[in-house]
């Protein structure tokens, strides 16, 4: 039996085609997004709505998991990982709690291609709703429509129904999600034999420097392959980070690392 392989890619600067390439050239089916804010100044190609559509042209499906799964948190007074940064402390420290813990479940469904019970009541979905459990978002940007003001028009002709079907999808939340199966594309990148049915996807090109590492150490504690997407034909295997020590079943990031003196 192989080890299911969740895949994770930052976009960074790159070109909204490269991205998609990246997914395709593994065989994902599913990308989640894990970004609090699914907005980019910088980079408006990854906003939600535009990455949302990409991934619909390439029949991959979308989801947004910043309520479950998402950084920028603040972290605890107490926070046990004083080796880490501000704002992935603030993450280690979400990950002790329910709703971190219901995502990265359903992100194994996901992943191993099985539907399990997936029906954790968050309370919404989209990206402008308001986190429902645990942990604290820093507020995502003003004037964002919230998901009530998309209505689905009545559905008289082929054309409308194309159109209501895409919107009904983009409502669909990710503690609801179902692995999606029967992608034709062909995995190159993580061998032969590898392959991929689910992504996550954050802003940092460089897994070390985001906060998807931690939910990979989380994973690869789990038993689950994990591959970060560098670049087209690049990748890495993630590791455990340095940082990280496992405490009973949970992971404490309170090793200080420095680096070599030359003398």
């Amino acid at each position: 039996m192989n080890t299911p392989t969740l895949c994770t890619v930052g976009h960074g600067n790159r070109p909204l085609e490269e991205l998609i390439a990246l997914l395709r050239d593994v065989g994902v089916a599913t990308l989640v997004d894990v970004r609090a804010q699914p907005r980019s100044r910088h980079n408006p190609q990854f906003n939600d709505d535009s990455l949302r559509a990409a991934c619909e042209r390439a029949g991959l499906i979308y989801h947004w998991a910043g309520r479950q799964l998402g950084g920028m948190r603040e972290p605890r007074a107490d926070s046990p990982h004083v080796a880490l940064d501000e704002g992935r402390r603030g993450f280690a420290d979400h990950m002790d709690t329910d709703v971190f813990k219901k995502g990265v479940s359903q992100l194994q469904h996901l992943a191993a291609g099985s539907r399990g019970d997936s029906s954790f009541g968050d309370g919404g979905s989209g990206a402008h709703g308001n986190m429902a459990h645990g942990g604290h978002l820093r507020p995502l940007p003003k004037g964002l429509p919230p998901p009530e003001a998309i209505a689905l028009s009545a559905v008289t002709a082929s054309a409308t129904q194309r159109t209501s079907l895409t919107v009904a999808a983009r409502r669909i939340p990710f503690e609801k999600a179902s692995p999606r199966k029967g992608v034709a594309h062909s995995p190159r990148a993580l061998g032969a034999t590898a392959q991929s049915a689910c992504a996550i996807l954050c802003a940092e090109r460089d897994p070390a420097h985001c906060h998807r590492a931690l939910i990979a150490d989380f994973l690869t504690l789990q038993g689950m392959r994990v591959v970060h997407l560098l670049a087209p034909g690049e990748t890495r295997e993630h590791v455990l980070s340095p940082e990280a020590r496992r405490e009973s079943a949970a992971l404490v990031y309170d090793r200080q690392v420095t680096g070599r003196l030359d003398l």
